[in-house]
């Protein structure tokens, strides 16, 4: 499948003999496709073209964006018949769609946001010798991107390096790129509430929204004493087919609850925030952090190599967020957890100063001035 995307200021430059296409390749989840798009926008500010290649489950967030992928490469990685036996038939066809395709375009280089389908276009990119950057977001390089690395000229990284990659002159530091309307939060105070005031949790559940979070969470405020209950005002990301059922469990408390399929933009919802409850995806990470709120991790436990548990323990050590274990949290937990907070907000300032350290608002510039410079 081949979509071309709509004209962009880039396209009036393309006479120009400066002018130059880039490849952005990424998974098709938000902790891949945000700091892409991130890019993609800076790329085309500089006068230049960025091209998307993601798999059909990236489609999903083009609903929220102008821009369309230029290529889809969706990835068979189990069959209902053939089981695990197609997946490097289909991982070789899509190698040999992406050869195709960038012997047509002749793009100036690849960048890899990671993730399993990034890896055809990639590596394509690197057996043709097109220079490649490869973009890590968690705190740790993840498979693709261990593939890749050999032959990758630069790595950006989201998370202070480790010792090995401090000696590999390949790697640097850019932070994750996120939305130009989240960077502008990095301005920004934290307002610690009061007890007079209501206090705004807002719990995000990555961009597929996190199905414990309609249990756990009602079923911990319900706990709380009914003073409490009614200063709190709920925003949660929930799934459409939680809808209605989340809600029913609400209506056992006595807070105010707005409960949305998809946070857009959701700069707004940072904004009104006392303490966000969420996963610890690359992006959310990046995210809180600019906006400078306090945040309570619960790592989604099925990441293959615990990249979500990871990128919260970082933040952990600074004493710059709380973290919970989705193996051993109960609504008694979290109610408690509440209710301390509820009535002392010192914390909350503390940790909201603390993971501003962790703040790249600038990510999608340093990403950009990174892959200028190798060409």
């Amino acid at each position: 499948m081949s979509t071309k995307i709509p004209f962009s200021k880039a396209d009036s430059n393309s006479n120009n003999e400066n002018f130059r296409t880039y490849v952005l390749s990424g998974g098709g989840t938000g902790g891949h496709l945000f700091p892409a798009l991130s890019l993609a926008d800076e790329i085309e500010t500089a006068g230049h073209k960025a091209l998307l290649v993601t798999d059909n489950r990236g489609l999903a967030f083009f609903k929220h964006n102008q821009r369309m992928p230029s290529l889809v490469c969706t990835i068979v990685r189990n069959h209902w018949l053939f089981g695990k036996f197609v997946y490097p038939f289909s991982l070789g066809f899509q190698i040999l769609r992406c050869f195709l395709w960038l012997s047509k375009i002749k793009p100036t280089a690849v960048i890899g946001f990671g993730g399993y389908p990034s890896f055809p276009c990639v590596f394509a990119a690197q057996c043709m010798r097109i220079p490649t950057i490869l973009h890590e977001g968690n705190s740790f390089l993840g498979k693709a991107n261990r593939y890749l690395l050999p032959k990758a000229k630069k790595v950006v990284l989201s998370f202070p390096p480790t010792k090995e990659q401090l000696l590999d002159s390949r790697f640097h530091v850019t932070g994750n790129p996120v939305r130009k309307g989240v960077c502008e939060l990095i301005n920004n105070t934290y307002i610690a509430p009061t007890k007079e005031n209501p206090f705004h949790i807002l719990v995000v559940g990555g961009s597929q929204g996190a199905k414990i979070f309609s249990t756990l969470i009602p079923e911990a405020i319900s706990k709380l004493p009914k003073t409490f209950q009614k200063r709190i005002v709920i925003t949660q990301q929930c799934r459409q087919q939680q809808i209605e059922e989340t809600e029913n469990k609400y209506k056992t408390t006595l807070c105010k609850v707005n409960l949305k399929i998809f946070l857009s933009p959701i700069e707004n919802y940072y904004k009104d925030a006392h303490l966000i409850i969420g996963r610890s995806g690359a992006s959310t990470v990046a995210e809180v952090a600019i906006a400078g709120k306090p945040t309570l991790f619960i790592p989604f436990p099925g990441s293959i190599e615990g990249d979500q548990a990871q990128n919260a323990v970082q933040l952990v050590d600074k004493n710059a967020a709380w973290l919970m274990r989705e193996t051993s949290i109960t609504p008694e937990k979290v109610a408690r957890f509440l209710t301390t907070h509820l009535e002392n907000s010192d914390e909350l300032l503390e940790k909201a100063q603390a993971i501003r350290s962790f703040a790249y608002p600038d990510a999608a510039k340093n990403v950009w001035k990174i892959v200028a410079e190798i060409i």
